[in-house]
């Protein structure tokens, strides 16, 4: 696979997660790949991906993935992304509050055959929930 082949499918599956398309996102992965999250001792199925973004979706509109940097070298990906959106309904027990998130996220992705086989990503998993708490703090709502 090229280098922009291969930029090409992320930018094609991050597409489809903005437009809220969760399963067309997930169409871009291969069906036994596995997520490495930065702080997890074992990697996420992609099952769990899967839901993990249709809470997200549900939860946050417009939930956007902007890229900031996407670099491609044969069957690999590194891209940072800005994962933005506002809360408009409750999500892990948190209620909504119209609360807005902004979070970096570093991810590695490894192609073959035209799907994501592997990922890796690099975030602190508790930034949105800081950001979350604060709007509620600073909005008098505890």
């Amino acid at each position: 696979m090229s280098d922009s082949s291969s930029a090409d499918a992320i930018r094609s599956a991050v597409a489809a997660m903005n437009a809220g398309d969760v399963d067309g996102y997930i169409t871009h992965f291969a069906p036994t790949c596995e997520r490495w999250v930065s702080g997890l001792d074992q990697p996420v199925s992609l099952y769990d991906v899967a839901e993990s973004l249709r809470q997200l979706v549900r939860a946050f509109s417009p939930l956007q993935l902007d890229e900031e940097l996407l670099i491609s070298e044969g069957a690999f990906v590194c891209a940072r992304w800005r994962l933005r959106g506002t809360q408009t309904a409750d999500y892990v027990g948190l209620t909504s509050n119209g609360r807005s998130i902004d979070v970096a996220i570093c991810e590695v992705y490894e192609i073959a055959e035209d799907k994501v086989v592997a990922t890796w990503a690099y975030q602190d998993p508790s930034q949105m929930f800081r950001q979350m708490a604060s709007a509620a703090t600073s909005e008098g709502i505890q």
